[in-house]
């Protein structure tokens, strides 16, 4: 595959990759890594980051949503969820040549900080009061809600056109 051949742009070994591509169907080798079905033994609260560019979004987002809905009840209102207009562990203001202005790039120290006071100080934080963090891009602020999905959010599906239109459909 060209996937595999991109990797010499890199002048380094991704073995872990050449692994993954090497088994591209379920199997054995796949199941020793799940971990889906195990979110009600996950008992250890989590900071989940990501961001709307980021290739492991779905990811994030999903256990999110799990560990919500499925980790032992200690733990299911300790989940964070934050959501910005990044790439994969990239938190400055500008994604590719938008520059989404100095509230995109917040200073993440002090919320790492009060999360883990929290967590493992059990100081009250008021951060799980709405553990939603989201970035709305356009608007270009950050909101927080109670959870996720947004109850007041619908999809929309947009169909690429050949123009460079994507009208909602």
């Amino acid at each position: 595959l060209p996937v595999v051949d991109g990797l010499s742009m890199l002048n380094t070994e991704v073995k872990f990759y050449r692994d993954w591509i090497a088994h591209p169907t379920d199997g054995d080798y796949w199941h020793r890594v799940e971990f889906d079905k195990l979110y009600g033994s996950f008992d250890i609260p989590v900071l989940h980051f990501t961001g709307w560019y980021d290739m492991f979004q779905g990811g994030t987002i999903e256990n999110y949503r799990q560990m919500q809905d499925h980790a032992p009840a200690s733990v299911r209102g300790r989940q964070l969820l934050m959501v910005g207009p990044w790439a994969h562990n990239s938190y400055s203001r500008k994604t590719g040549d938008v520059d989404f202005g100095e509230s995109a790039s917040p200073s993440l120290i002090p919320l790492i900080v009060r999360w883990l006071e929290s967590v493992l100080g059990g100081k009250e934080s008021g951060l799980f009061q709405k553990p939603v963090h989201l970035f709305t891009m356009g608007e270009n602020a950050w909101h927080e809600y109670a959870a996720w999905p947004v109850p007041a959010a619908e999809p929309v599906k947009y169909f690429l056109h050949g123009d460079g239109a994507s009208p909602p459909s």
